[in-house]
């Protein structure tokens, strides 16, 4: 099996000291989990077939990383959001936040970070609710937090939307 480091504590952003998330399928022919390394989680992507470690990438900044959610598997693709610092939606939530999307790349036969996915500067903090992905809309749907944050902590939460492609914001709703 696969071995990472883990001191066994609860990251805030985790429920409990568990393996991350549940595995995930793309197909039938990869399967992803999201393990609970001690200092920063990682995807690892392994070949349902074989059961081959095909990539294992680091998640979002060290001492800043979790994931409970369920990660978005679509086509040749990967969506992971980053949970680390939830804890109750009704108190303050300090968090990192962030997204990220990992293609698999046919032609090197692994898969390889989407730079600029999202597309925009700022981490997209969507802690709570699994990302969805509408296959008719070409959207993904991600419960988060305004970056320019609302008068209490808890006031400024909203649905938002990326176009699956390009990763940019289409709209948001509070």
């Amino acid at each position: 099996g696969l071995i990472y480091d883990n001191d066994l504590t609860v990251k805030p952003g985790h429920l409990n000291v568990g393996s991350g998330t549940s595995p995930t399928l793309m197909d039938n022919r990869f399967v992803a989990i999201v393990d609970n390394d001690t200092s920063m989680v990682n995807i690892c992507i392994f070949s349902q077939k074989t059961g081959k470690l095909i990539n294992r990438f680091p998640l979002f900044s060290k001492d800043s990383s979790a994931c409970e959610n369920s990660i978005i598997a679509y086509k040749n693709t990967f969506i992971v959001a980053n949970t680390f610092g939830y804890v109750d939606p009704f108190g303050e939530n300090i968090t990192p936040g962030g997204v990220m999307r990992f293609d698999y790349d046919e032609d090197k036969g692994e898969f390889v970070r989407m730079e600029n996915w999202p597309a925009y500067d700022d981490p997209l903090d969507a802690k709570t609710a699994t990302p969805k992905l509408s296959t008719a809309s070409g959207m993904v749907y991600l419960y988060d937090t305004d970056a320019g944050g609302g008068p209490t902590p808890y006031a400024d939460w909203q649905i938002s939307t990326l176009d699956f492609r390009t990763g940019i914001r289409l709209f948001s709703i509070k």
